[in-house]
């Protein structure tokens, strides 16, 4: 391997952006709002409008009574000069001032590690401020795209070239498919079908699910076909089963049917904790209504807050 690409390699993904895109200041702050999405889904980009008011990208609530953590994006590929100092400094005061929030916290974020000079200077002005201000560098963004949930924004800087990115991992999702059957011919009012997808960028190995659910007040159907019965105690619900093959990124698979009749508890909850190996476990849960059953649509799970 050359000397030039060794020297390539060590520069963060961040960094490599100037190599690689005709915009490097617009992919910068492209890919760092990718990353807050997948950290926070709750979190939001504003289009700049006659002035952003001092946000790119914040979480929280705008307008009155509304708190937001705003995060900067200021693409600084070298050591800060004058202007790059005022830049932030203006940057801040806008949020500061906004009338639009309530400024919770404020987060600069950058694609370098800070020389000692830029370091000294941020943490000496910012300890001058009356608000919380952190600081978001290129190793801080690094470390997000091992997470497992950062998968866009790996595949979008492999998307434009940047290389040597590591972490990933499988990463789940589920869906609840909705059938409504005619409950005076086969006794059911319908049938809700389980699908599981691996999202992530690794496959998925030893994947096992236990599914709960609200009482149904019917029979319960078996597993599909290529996943097995992980316990052998007889019990149904919660129902354990075991993913016979290896789940690759993208791919997807059918893990059971759960029949509703009249006597089923309303709402109809669902919740799946699945495992892997080397994976954290996650538990996904969704709930759904009697008018989402007469819509018949799919019901993307979501992950419990309190899980990993």
């Amino acid at each position: 391997m050359g000397l030039s690409i060794v020297r390539y390699m060590a520069r963060n993904p961040f960094e490599q952006l100037q190599d690689v895109v005709v915009e490097p200041r617009q992919a910068f702050e492209d890919i760092v709002t990718i990353i807050l999405k997948c950290l926070y889904p709750d979190s939001r980009r504003v289009r700049v409008h006659r002035g952003d008011g001092g946000i790119d990208a914040y979480t929280g609530m705008l307008g009155d009574g509304g708190e937001a953590h705003v995060y900067q994006i200021k693409h600084f590929p070298g050591t800060w000069g004058d202007s790059q100092k005022q830049q932030i400094r203006d940057a801040y005061q806008t949020a500061r001032n906004s009338k639009d929030y309530q400024l919770r916290k404020w987060t600069l974020c950058v694609p370098t590690r800070l020389a000692k000079e830029d370091l000294r200077w941020f943490d000496e002005w910012r300890g001058k401020q009356d608000g919380l201000i952190e600081l978001m560098d290129g190793d801080d963004l690094t470390a997000h795209l091992d997470d497992a949930r950062c998968t866009a924004a790996r595949d979008k800087l492999r998307e434009w070239g940047v290389i040597g990115l590591q972490g990933g991992g499988p990463q789940f999702s589920a869906t609840a498919f909705i059938r409504k059957e005619n409950s005076d011919r086969s006794g059911f009012t319908a049938l809700v079908s389980l699908r599981l997808k691996n999202t992530g960028d690794r496959s998925a190995r030893g994947v096992k699910a236990i599914i709960a659910y609200a009482e149904t007040g019917c029979v319960t159907y078996r597993q599909y076909d290529d996943w097995d019965e992980a316990r052998t105690d007889g019990r149904l619900n919660p129902k354990e089963v075991r993913y016979r093959h290896t789940l690759h990124p993208g791919e997807e698979s059918m893990i059971m049917s759960i029949p509703l009749c009249k006597r089923s508890a309303m709402p109809f909850t669902i919740s799946i904790r699945l495992t892997a190996e080397d994976w954290a476990p996650c538990v996904l849960h969704c709930e759904i209504s009697e008018e989402q059953i007469s819509i018949a649509r799919p019901i993307p799970f979501k992950e419990r807050p309190s899980q990993p």
